[in-house]
């Protein structure tokens, strides 16, 4: 067993260090070069660790049991950096399974329920969205919760951050008129709203969308 010591420590605390560094620097995985080299260099020192422990003369028990314990330290890093590769490698992707599944449709039932839970909701994303910004799912989540608690100014930042990560479609469409809504609706700046009403007219002529974008504008145009 001793034998197996060092090495296994090594990777401990290498595995540690990275879940640290990683967790507290959330701008550092949003880099696809930091993110494929941190995953490449984890699988290589698996590999290795791997090797180096098969060479030292240990009971078959002793050697399984560190390489499991090894594994699970590096996992949450492995975790962490795979699903933020995920999140940006295809939206295209992303918008197809979000359309397909509902998801963000389901999602919407998290805005029932008191006040106080959905804010502790909304914290609580809020925090992960520091991890994880290019979640387009959970940036929708924020941007209704923000709409439904009142938070208007917030909502409008998940709303422009979604503009420019989803591609086009029909979450991208409720996006755009979620942000009308907003600034026409509910802060009653109906000229801020019409470049939103004719990108909405102008990219998505056939949706449900364009009829109320239409009324808004005539409403503006009828009062200039």
């Amino acid at each position: 067993m001793d034998p197996l010591i060092a090495p296994t420590l090594v990777q401990l605390l290498a595995g540690a260090g990275l879940y640290l560094f990683f967790r507290r620097r959330s701008s550092r995985p949003d880099h696809p070069a930091v993110r494929r080299a941190a995953l490449s260099a984890i699988f290589a020192s698996l590999i290795l660790y791997l090797a180096a422990v098969l060479a030292i003369p240990a009971s078959g028990s002793a050697i399984l049991g560190c390489l499991t314990l090894v594994i699970l330290v590096h996992a949450p890093t492995i975790s962490l950096l795979i699903s933020r590769e995920a999140a940006t490698i295809l939206p295209e992707e992303v918008e197809r399974e979000a359309a397909v599944a509902g998801t963000w449709r389901v999602r919407r039932r998290l805005l029932f329920g008191s006040e106080p839970r959905r804010r502790r909701l909304w914290n609580r994303k809020r925090r992960r969205a520091q991890q994880a910004s290019t979640d387009p799912i959970l940036r929708l989540e924020l941007m209704e919760l923000s709409i439904g608690l009142g938070e208007f100014q917030e909502a409008l930042f998940h709303a422009h951050a979604l503009d420019e990560l989803l591609p086009r479609g029909d979450l991208h469409a409720h996006v755009l008129q979620r942000t009308a809504y907003v600034l026409a609706e509910r802060q009653q700046r109906l000229a801020a709203a019409q470049p939103v009403l004719h990108r909405i007219v102008r990219l998505y002529p056939v949706s449900e969308h364009r009829d109320e974008a239409e009324r808004l504008i005539r409403l503006y145009e009828e009062a200039h």
